[in-house]
């Protein structure tokens, strides 16, 4: 399994976790911040919006995130599911991933 920091495993096809639930990343860009709670915070409201168009989502939290893209666990009633949001370029930090989810969310 690869370790959570982005470019330690290049060879690999799929890009290696920034920030998963269970570990903060040793990279210095990623814990000057903690990407999933700064993410969370930024964007909560939106998430929910963009997530739920047209029908009620109960709640929706960023769970992992990585170079391409972030997970998001969606809650509406007793029912669970995970969500991915792609993004539409590489990221490697906190500023950049802020930037990548702002992109998707508010378009």
């Amino acid at each position: 399994m690869p370790r959570a920091v982005r470019g330690a495993c290049p060879a690999l096809p799929c890009p290696a976790p920034l920030c998963s639930p269970n570990q903060q990343a040793p990279n210095a860009d990623w814990t000057s911040h903690r990407p999933l709670q700064v993410l969370n915070e930024k964007f909560h409201k939106d998430l929910k919006e963009h997530l739920s168009p047209g029908m009620s989502v109960d709640d929706a939290t960023f769970i992992s995130i990585d170079a391409t893209g972030a997970d998001v666990r969606v809650r509406n009633g007793h029912d669970f599911s995970v969500e991915r949001i792609g993004f539409d370029a590489r990221v490697q930090n906190v500023d950049e991933a802020i930037a990548a989810v702002q992109g998707v969310l508010v378009g």
